[in-house]
């Protein structure tokens, strides 16, 4: 038996740890959670408009709520994979996405219990701006 289902069955078992926390956990999946972001640029950038916002995560796509209703990027495929770090077991992703006027979104990212960070590039006509971000689970 996989370990994976063995830790199932014990913690179905033993109700100690809620299902679907489990099947998401194991599958790599971050579907169903939300999570409050902080965004950053250089020290010698000025950040002005895109500092907050709230990444979703739901059926197999992600969203940046702020630049969804901002700028109109719409939810699309976050491709997660798992993976092991100092923190121990994380959940990597990357989320692309192109609005209607032609601005690119990329969201790189990597969450660790309720913890999220990672990078993201703006690229607009006016070329690319780049972030950095941490969050936490909501």
């Amino acid at each position: 038996m996989k370990i994976n289902q063995m830790i199932f069955l014990a913690a179905y078992f033993f109700g100690n740890i809620n299902q679907e926390t489990l099947l998401a956990q194991s599958s790599g999946s971050l579907d169903g959670n939300s999570y409050s972001i902080q965004l950053s640029r250089p020290k010698d950038i000025n950040t002005t408009g895109w500092k907050t916002d709230t990444f979703v995560f739901d059926s197999g796509e992600m969203y940046a709520d702020y630049l969804r209703k901002r700028e109109g990027f719409k939810s699309a495929p976050y491709n997660p994979t798992k993976g092991e770090s100092d923190q121990g077991a994380v959940i990597k992703f990357l989320y692309e996405a192109t609005n209607r006027y032609g601005s690119k979104l990329k969201i790189e990212g990597t969450v660790f219990g309720d913890s999220i960070e990672g990078t993201a590039i703006w690229t607009s006509d006016r070329g690319p701006f780049s972030y950095s971000f941490i969050g936490t689970l909501i």
